[in-house]
Order: C-alpha cells, then structure tokens, then sequence
C-alpha cells in the first residue's frame, strides 16, 4: 500500500459500487450514492456520482451527478474520453464524459428492451470501439451472460451474443478484458 486512504465522498452520504479509471495522469471514479432524508434514515436520494482525482487521490473538482438510482456501473478511459455504462430499470446506458467530466453526447442505450432485465453491465476498449458484457435474465434459473460490440458512437456492431446459459439466481457481475487480439470474460455463478 502507497500512502493513506482517500475518502471521496462527504457529509452523511453512503456510497457504494466504485468503478475507478486511470488515464495515464489521473483517475476517474464513478459511484452510486445514497443521502438519507436525516441522520439515520432509511430514506433519501440516490445518485450516481463522477469525480475526476489527481494521481495521489485528492479531488480535482466537486462530483457531477451521471445519473439516478442506479444497480450496477462500470467506467473506462478510452485515451480520449471516460466511458461510463450502467444498468437502470433493467436496461443499460452509456455515457461519454470529456476529461474534465463533463457529457460530450447525449446518454445512449446501449442494449434494446427485451424480456428480462439487464444488469451488471462490464466494458472493454477495443482501441476502435467497444464491447459490453451483460447478465441477462430473472431472479431464476434462467440467466445468461450477454456479449456485443459497439462503435464508438455506442451503436451496437451485429446482434448479441450468449456468452453462457442457465445460470442460477446468485449470477452476477461479469468482468471483461480486451487483450489486443480477443476478450477474456469471467462473471460469478453459485454453481
């Protein structure tokens, strides 16, 4: 471990499901907040919230809200812009921020209406576009992990792939690499 622990968010808020991005000089970090109404209150407002941070953690500006209650996001450096996907409602969204955080395009849904929700979305940089991982499905026996690629624009390239099936309800948060030639993909199953 290097140095000491750098808290992010601040007040009475609760945050969880940190995504982090390195660009190669700062980090990019995106979470989902919870505020209570008062002190110790099982209501209040949920967001998702994006902060860039210098190299040693300390913030480089107050955090931009990207979106509402939100169930699961990830985020990526492209070498130009972050890129942030989320699930909301059992659908998924990307957005593109500039390097300063800041919207470049209008927020894009990346995988069409379908039955089932979709969640826990995981994206990868190809170097000329992108490729999303997804868990698809109920809370039952009837899971399947979810795969497409999408230019840059966020325009899915062809139709989805199933990457796995019949996965049980503990299914969850898959995780996606592009090694320059092809992708590595892995996600949690109570099998």
């Amino acid at each position: 471990k290097l140095g000491g622990d750098v808290r992010v968010s601040a007040g009475e808020a609760e945050w969880e499901a940190p995504a982090l991005a390195w660009t190669g000089s700062e980090y990019g970090i995106l979470w989902r907040e919870f505020v209570p109404d008062a002190p110790g209150s099982n209501t209040g407002t949920v967001r998702t919230l994006f902060a860039r941070l210098d190299a040693s953690g300390q913030s480089l500006g107050a955090p931009l809200e990207v979106a509402g209650e939100i169930a699961a996001q990830t985020l990526l450096w492209d070498g130009t812009q972050f890129v942030a996907a989320w699930s909301d409602n059992g659908h998924i969204w990307m957005a593109r921020l500039d390097a300063g955080g800041q919207r470049v395009a209008p927020d894009v849904q990346l995988v069409p209406a379908s039955a089932g929700p979709d969640r826990y979305p995981a994206l990868a940089f190809t170097g000329s576009g992108y490729a999303l991982a997804w868990l698809h499905g109920a809370d039952d026996f009837s899971r399947s992990v979810m795969f497409a690629r999408f230019d840059l624009s966020g325009s899915m390239i062809g139709t989805a792939t199933t990457a796995s099936t019949q996965l049980d309800a503990a299914a969850a948060r898959p995780s996606l690499a592009w090694n320059g030639s092809g992708y590595g993909l892995a996600w949690e199953d109570m099998e």
